[in-house]
């Protein structure tokens, strides 16, 4: 598996979703996870009737945003970390 937020792992979440069909929503929502191996990264996962697409960088006009340190974020996305309990 690749390491979160590595290259190779933006990679592998955009191929895993470039099949999947949204209907009747839209919603922007950027993540900025700090400390990292790489630094701090902002990312934005976009979600509308054409899909859901992941980025790199900020969103102009984000739905919504929220900052984690890199050892809460990688928790949450290996799943060692409900995502509930780490916005608490």
């Amino acid at each position: 598996m690749a390491r979160y937020l590595s290259d190779d792992w933006f990679t592998a979440v955009t191929e895993a979703l470039a099949d999947v069909v949204v209907v009747d929503t839209s919603v922007t929502i950027q993540q900025t996870v700090t400390d990292g191996p790489d630094g701090d990264v902002t990312w934005v996962v976009d979600i509308d009737e054409h899909g859901i697409h992941l980025t790199r960088g900020a969103a102009a006009e984000p739905s919504a945003s929220f900052t984690q340190s890199y050892a809460t974020a990688a928790a949450v996305a290996s799943g060692e970390r409900r995502a509930q309990a780490a916005l608490m």
